[in-house]
């Protein structure tokens, strides 16, 4: 029942952290990695809904237990290990969490137990280990990087406009490394007529930009779309000025970044968010619970068939045989 926004330890070595031993921990942000030099078992749930930003894994390989641990009777057998073990949902609901970092050169079993949620990052020493980890743990692959990777975008037009601000080797590409030294857009977006859509693989490896700053996307009037990663902790009011065509803006954050809804866009603009988490956005936005929609539910649900063919054939715009929300509100 204790809410903990900071924790360290200056006398004792830390070699286990229990399950739900943070959970619900809400204002912790940050546990120093030195503390945990020695640490080889997190429990299921442990730090689970706290806003710690990124976590290091620092016990390498084959290292091994202090004798009077292994020998203690009640102590976990899945201590004895090489590696430091990683209960299942460890970091659920992390909304805030970018990285994991881990020195192991191996992962610590054969299949992934879904320690990790869907926008952390899992970073490891080099290209042949992170090859290593994406073949045991092939669910969480687009999720496994070394620094000097470089980022897969999924949209050449942003591509083109980070290169160009980013880039500091010159190398043509943007690797994670250089990617996670930028913390703010500035003014690189502001006044592009081409981008329509950015995408959640775009925005997610800037993971050291937590603030759309005033006028970020000002005047982007193609952009139609666009999906933040759950780290965005504030969106300025003008974010978004000028933004004649947005119609989606997404959300991937279990709770909502802010108590109101304040960002100025168009009347049509609907807010897609988690479907297990609609209600919660609902009763926080509820002066635009009226434009907030489940990630699900963007295609309108039609009761009878002949309606839903008539409207797919006429307003069917992007031709996926489904009525959008947006394509209605054209």
């Amino acid at each position: 029942d204790v809410n903990l926004h900071e924790t360290s330890s200056t006398v004792w070595a830390i070699y286990c952290i229990g399950n739900y031993a943070f959970a619900n921990s809400t204002k912790l942000t940050d546990i120093n990695s030195e503390v945990l030099t020695d640490l080889r078992y997190i429990g299921a749930n442990a730090f689970a809904n706290t806003a710690i930003k990124t976590f290091t894994i620092n016990k390498p390989i084959g290292s091994e237990l202090p004798a009077y641990l292994t020998q203690e009777q009640n102590f976990s057998l899945d201590l004895v290990r090489e590696h430091c073990y990683i209960g299942e949902q460890a970091f659920a609901g992390c909304d805030h969490l970018t990285t994991v970092y881990m020195k192991d050169v191996t992962p610590f079993s054969e299949t992934y137990n879904n320690f990790l949620n869907n926008h952390t990052y899992l970073v490891v020493n080099d290209a042949d280990v992170a090859a290593t980890y994406r073949a045991a743990w092939s669910e969480i692959a687009d999720q496994i990087i070394c620094l000097e990777q470089n980022v897969v975008f999924g949209n050449e037009t942003f591509k083109d406009i980070c290169i160009t601000n980013w880039d500091t080797n010159k190398d043509g590409e943007l690797s994670y490394e250089e990617a996670f030294a930028v913390t703010t857009f500035g003014d690189a977006f502001k006044g592009d007529n081409t981008i329509t859509e950015i995408t959640l693989n775009d925005l997610m490896p800037f993971i050291n930009v937590t603030i759309i700053g005033s006028g970020t996307f000002e005047g982007c009037t193609a952009l139609e779309k666009i999906t933040f990663p759950s780290h965005i902790e504030d969106i300025a009011d003008d974010a978004f000025t000028g933004c004649t065509n947005l119609k989606e803006i997404h959300f991937t954050a279990v709770f909502p970044f802010k108590d109101s809804f304040t960002i100025q866009t168009n009347e049509r603009t609907h807010i897609i968010v988690p479907d297990a988490y609609l209600s919660t956005y609902d009763n926080t936005w509820t002066d635009k619970s009226e434009l907030i929609i489940g990630e699900s539910h963007s295609h309108i649900p039609f009761q009878c068939p002949v309606t839903k063919d008539i409207c797919v054939s006429n307003w069917d715009t992007d031709k996926d045989g489904e009525l959008s929300y947006n394509e209605a509100a054209q």
